[in-house]
């Protein structure tokens, strides 16, 4: 997973967590070229969910950015079309509400929302502040901290009602102002939730619990990591002024499995099915280089049948009995051997 800041247009970042259009553009073409697939926040949800029937495609990735920035939605926007991508953006909604200068206004992001290419979700209401957590000018991230005033700290009741409620607060606004929000994910300000540093040890433990039970997923960047199956806590790389696509490269190399970067064929393509009473004619779409192989058997029964397919994509089953049903399946095959996901048909023959 990655986390983008900010797309500055021109020819240098303006900051440490932002990155040029042209630098931009150069990872996802990067991302593009090495087969990876962008993952909209349903469907990463349902992966970290760890259900099996989140099926996800070839070298999966998210793409997210914190903050609602306007600079992220137009330096990003037509790139991520230009190469079929989607991303999730992590809004700040007292921003919104206020239309400040700099962030996106509640009918942009309705407009992302609507898109297609983006999804919203949430990263703070007015919490995404550092507070005072200590003598000396101590400072430390808002949704991670007691409050320290006058030479003592807050109450750890007074700071749960304090969090949940900035942070329920933002769901309540993106529910009302994003038609179709679904509240799935939530991403820590500062990576940050007390996980890291707290002035006050069970507010991690407490902290993770109650997000646990708000949101499906939530986003940290504790550490570099490639995120498996059935945990609700997912690790990003941030990406910096510094990241190139070259680093990026690097890092996915080392930190994906080495099975990740093994090619798969795409899965078989029906162009055109006809079904007879005691006949079924497939028309599949065939690519240079490889070969499909399938196989049929009657509904109910475990007993597989070898179908030959022409070089031409084609299948002509005969012989077929009458309004019964056969599944067929269907899988590429390269020259190296490799094999894609299987394309499955439930075909009826005619009575």
């Amino acid at each position: 997973m990655l986390v983008y800041h900010g797309i500055d247009a021109g020819p240098r970042p303006s900051g440490p967590y932002s990155t040029t259009q042209a630098e931009f553009d150069r990872q996802m073409a990067m991302l593009a070229q090495d087969g990876f697939h962008t993952l909209s926040i349903a469907q990463y949800a349902r992966f970290a969910a760890g259900d099996p029937a989140a099926r996800l495609p070839d070298r999966p990735i998210l793409i997210t950015f914190d903050d609602g920035r306007i600079d992220s939605y137009q330096g990003a926007d037509a790139v991520l079309r230009r190469y079929g991508m989607r991303a999730t953006m992590f809004v700040i909604t007292a921003n919104a509400a206020a239309a400040k200068p700099g962030y996106l206004t509640w009918p942009q992001l309705q407009a992302m929302a609507s898109s297609g290419t983006w999804d919203v979700q949430v990263h703070a209401h007015a919490g995404h502040v550092r507070i005072p957590t200590g003598p000396g000018g101590r400072t430390g991230p808002f949704y991670a901290n007691l409050v320290y005033r006058n030479g003592s700290r807050e109450r750890f009741s007074a700071f749960k009602r304090r969090v949940t409620s900035d942070i329920l607060a933002a769901r309540r606004l993106l529910s009302a102002q994003i038609s179709g929000f679904e509240p799935l994910a939530f991403a820590a300000p500062y990576g940050d939730f007390g996980q890291r540093n707290t002035n006050y040890a069970p507010i991690p433990g407490w902290e993770s619990g109650w997000l646990q039970s708000t949101f499906k997923v939530i986003f940290v960047q504790d550490h570099r990591a490639y995120n498996g199956p059935g945990n609700p806590i997912g690790q990003r790389y941030g990406v910096r002024a510094e990241t190139t696509a070259a680093t990026l490269h690097d890092w996915l190399l080392q930190a994906l499995p080495h099975n990740a970067w093994v090619f798969r064929p795409r899965r078989p393509q029906l162009r055109k099915l006809r079904v007879g009473r005691r006949r079924v004619a497939i028309d599949l779409k065939v690519r240079t280089g490889i070969t499909l192989k399938a196989s049929r058997r009657r509904s109910k029964s475990s007993h597989r049948v070898r179908v030959t397919v022409s070089a031409k994509g084609r299948v002509r089953d005969r012989n077929l009995r009458p309004g019964r049903l056969y599944v067929y399946r269907v899988v590429a095959v390269d020259e190296a051997g490799d094999r894609s996901r299987t394309l499955r048909l439930r075909v009826r023959t005619r009575r």
